[in-house]
């Protein structure tokens, strides 16, 4: 799947962008203690004594997780890049050493991210799933072809332990007329390895809880179409309150749980 050259205008990518992200489903994508597993992560893989040349994010959104990163790398010079197809966001994210770009994923390359010899760094926190089943092989080939053996790409990617949890999720998305499509932990490792990826470190993180009234605001679904969701999904996986921790419904409003893991995947 090819991301449109401007998420507003596509519905697989709702119609919440600029500052109004940072406050959705509960400010997840705001919080500074969410947000530091993915910092964290990136800082274990930074030398002070030999830095990337460049940080890119891709997807980067209002470039939240490169602020907190700017933050803690305020003495290395490192250039550090976001990389969405959201202008709103992209204008959010626009201060200090970090420098924007609007582009999907993949058009992308190495040439546009580092004008000379260096290394580079990929992070990316809940995009894959953006590309659906059909897509994310190709994006991660994209993804892997701009980075030498040894680099690494960090991500925090939606997908599920359970196989029958990522089918209920991908079922209620679907059901929704969106095209995502959320694996589980074992189908994501396989696809990362078949696009040229080892896997140094999965790490669990805290799920994204999405109630129903913010999935019909972000993507403009209507109450009806609501009420056929959560019918749908309780009578495939179990009626009131559903599966705890994955689907969990009154029989008027639902919310779902969108479980994630920080993978460190290294380029070989």
């Amino acid at each position: 799947m090819s991301i449109p050259s401007s998420d507003e205008q596509s519905k697989n990518h709702g119609k919440v962008f600029g500052k109004l992200w940072d406050s959705i489903h509960g400010g997840y994508f705001s919080n500074k203690e969410v947000a530091d597993h993915m910092v964290s992560a990136a800082l274990s893989r930074i030398n002070p004594l030999s830095p990337p040349a460049a940080i890119a994010d891709l997807g980067g959104g209002t470039g939240f997780v490169l602020k907190e990163l700017a933050a803690r790398l305020n003495t290395l010079q490192i250039r550090l890049i976001n990389i969405d197809t959201s202008s709103s966001q992209l204008s959010v994210s626009a201060a200090g050493q970090i420098c924007t770009i609007h582009c999907p994923v993949e058009g992308i390359t190495r040439e546009t991210l580092l004008s000379e010899n260096g290394t580079l760094l990929f992070i990316m926190r809940f995009v894959l799933h953006y590309f659906g089943r059909d897509g994310i092989e190709n994006a991660l080939l994209h993804i892997r072809r701009q980075m030498r053996p040894g680099e690494c790409f960090i991500h925090q990617t939606a997908c599920f332990e359970a196989t029958a949890h990522a089918a209920l999720l991908n079922e209620l998305f679907r059901s929704a007329g969106l095209d995502k499509w959320f694996p589980s932990v074992h189908e994501l490792s396989g696809i990362l390895s078949a696009s040229g990826f080892t896997q140094a470190l999965i790490k669990d993180m805290p799920a994204l809880p999405v109630t129903s009234r913010d999935f019909a605001e972000r993507y403009d679904i209507s109450d009806k179409k609501l009420l056929e969701i959560d019918q749908n999904i309780r009578a495939r996986y179990g009626d009131v309150p559903g599966v705890p921790g994955v689907f969990e419904s009154n029989g008027r409003e639902f919310t779902f749980y969108l479980h994630c893991r920080i993978f460190i995947s290294k380029a070989v």
